[in-house]
């Protein structure tokens, strides 16, 4: 999950929509939660305290969201490299199996009309042809996030100019479907 929340900080920040920073905090903390809760049973490789790579981590991901929120692009590119590395650290606490587990995971995609269809971006749906294209978001089945097979929406506003009490503006409202199911770095 915490790999998946990255290469969404990635895309954000690279696509600079840095409105859609904050969409992950939910899957952030939900990814933490359980990590925490199994801090003690993890298995490190001698990198240190994985509860104070964590919380380093989510430190980063914080200072990010704040100069997304600012809607300063090259802060935000700062922001990211720092949070990119900050995961190394995270990462270097799990075997190369697990790590590798959770590689493979980022690599499922799913049918944008059959959301039963899984595979890899370069498949195509057997039921309608289209290509696999839609990330498969990984969560923990205790999350309450909607099961396998519910989609959800995401919205994001942006307007041309500030807000200003009884003038017009014009605003775009960005909205996207996404395909959720469950697991966890």
């Amino acid at each position: 999950m915490l790999w998946q929340v990255v290469m969404q900080l990635e895309h954000c920040v690279q696509s600079k929509d840095l409105s859609a920073v904050h969409n992950e905090d939910v899957i952030l903390g939900a990814a933490v939660r359980e990590l925490l809760a199994q801090a003690d049973a993890i298995a490190s490789n001698q990198n240190g305290d994985l509860k104070s790579s964590l919380t380093a981590f989510c430190s980063r991901v914080s200072a990010l969201h704040l100069v997304a929120d600012l809607n300063q692009q090259a802060s935000s590119e700062t922001e990211l490299g720092k949070v990119l590395e900050s995961f190394a650290k995270v990462k270097a606490h799990f075997s190369k199996d697990v790590v590798a587990q959770a590689q493979a995971y980022l690599q499922t995609f799913t049918c944008p009309m059959h959301r039963d269809v899984v595979g890899k971006r370069t498949d195509f749906c057997p039921k309608c042809g289209m290509p696999l294209d839609q990330v498969s978001r990984i969560l923990p089945s205790n999350s309450g996030f909607p099961s396998p097979g519910q989609q959800t929406v995401r919205a994001s506003v942006r307007i041309a100019a500030p807000l200003t009490v009884g003038q017009p503006v014009a605003a775009l409202l960005s909205y996207k479907g996404e395909w959720r199911s469950g697991v966890a770095l």
